[in-house]
């Protein structure tokens, strides 16, 4: 993991037979994990769980390799090393495109923000600090140090409860469908006093999440609105037509055959007609989106195709 965590050099004699067949060793295990990952993420769901399995992995290693740079190094700094390994997995971040994933590994990096604000770093045990307010009976100096880490934690970091249900303490022998990095109520997790009032739980429902957070959502549901919308105005330009039922594709057959018999400049007529129709439905009611006659996106599909087949043969 870092140069702390290393042993020491030995010289180890090696053959030249010795080394060839260590690299061609190394070649078979690559394939067959390569293979095993394929079996594996048949499915966008068992794709899902392989990450999460990984990173449960990772997550393990972070917290044995805290514990051996304790045990083995006295005065070592862990939260600095921690700092650091937490922005390096930030800029990492920027690589993935999946929301999903992305949301999963920002869980996974704030409970290692979570590990590096816990000053005394007592990992005995393979759970994992909370950043919320709790009561210690220690001396009046040590609880204003620990005040002050509170308070910063609190700002910085989303409040996660501490408990033997959290998915991050899940031991990897369960089967992969039980294996989750993170509950999926992260979030949402609100006082069962304050359940009853909807509205409050409405509005306090992003209040857990930091600026940052609530900006990278935004952008994320911006980026959400702009697909949708792409993919409407392109099937209300005949550009696309989704995944269809075998009825819907024996309806597009039936169109495609009549307009067939049409003429080029009926078809143009035809074809503007059945847009200007679909358009002035969905101007109708400017504060939401109503559903589009599929028959209409069907007979308007058709059309196209054949105004391009007949330039095409032209």
């Amino acid at each position: 993991m870092h140069y702390h965590d290393r042993r020491l050099i030995k010289c180890v004699p090696k053959t030249l037979n010795t080394a060839i067949s260590s690299l061609s060793n190394k070649y078979i295990e690559a394939e067959k994990d390569k293979v095993a990952c394929e079996l594996k993420c048949k499915s966008v769901q068992e794709t899902k769980r392989f990450i999460e399995q990984l990173l449960q992995e990772q997550c393990d290693k972070v917290h044995d390799a805290c514990m051996r740079v304790q045990s083995n190094c006295e005065g070592f700094n862990i939260t600095e090393e921690l700092c650091t390994f937490i922005s390096l997995l930030k800029n990492d971040l920027n690589k993935l495109r999946s929301s999903a994933v992305i949301l999963k590994a920002a869980k996974f990096i704030e409970k290692l923000e979570t590990l590096a604000n816990d000053h005394s770093l007592t990992l005995s045990k393979r759970s994992y600090p909370t950043v919320t307010k709790k009561k210690v009976r220690h001396s009046k100096r040590r609880n204003q140090g620990q005040a002050t880490t509170t308070t910063t934690s609190n700002d910085d970091l989303m409040i996660i409860d501490e408990g033997p249900t959290s998915a991050l303490v899940t031991q990897m022998n369960h089967s992969p469908s039980e294996v989750l990095l993170f509950e999926d109520d992260l979030f949402n997790r609100i006082k069962t006093s304050q359940r009853e009032v909807s509205n409050f739980s409405a509005s306090s429902k992003y209040a857990k999440y930091t600026t940052e957070q609530l900006i990278a959502l935004t952008r994320q549901s911006m980026e959400k609105n702009i697909m949708i919308a792409k993919e409407l105005n392109s099937r209300c330009e005949a550009a696309s037509i989704g995944y269809l039922s075998a009825t819907q594709l024996l309806t597009l057959c039936e169109y495609y055959a009549l307009c067939r018999l049409l003429r080029s400049d009926e078809l143009n007529r035809l074809y503007l007609q059945l847009q200007l129709e679909l358009q002035q439905s969905n101007d109708s009611v400017s504060s939401e989106i109503v559903p589009m006659s599929v028959d209409k996106l069907l007979h308007l599909t058709a059309i196209k195709l054949c105004l391009e087949n007949t330039d095409k043969f032209q």
